[in-house]
């Protein structure tokens, strides 16, 4: 079995297990952020699906924006 592979592929399964930890902190921090500057005694399922929303929606922009391709430069192009 190809050495380089099985390290690549656990440092693939490792940063995307530590991402997903990042993530559910920021989830919880932002949450936070939300419920005391939009405090809701009841907690209504508005609320939430409003948080969720707004979230989706800015996942949606970060992911468009970074699914663009990158320039191609001089130098890459005169390596060819």
């Amino acid at each position: 079995m190809n050495t380089e592979l099985v390290k690549n592929s656990l440092l693939y399964y490792l940063l995307t297990s530590f991402a997903f930890i990042v993530a559910l902190a920021w989830s919880s921090a932002i949450s936070t952020l939300f419920d005391t500057y939009f405090p809701d005694k009841n907690k209504s399922v508005l609320s939430r699906f409003v948080y969720a929303l707004i979230l989706t929606v800015m996942l949606v922009m970060v992911s468009i924006y970074l699914n663009k391709p990158l320039p191609q430069t001089s130098l890459a192009t005169s390596n060819k």
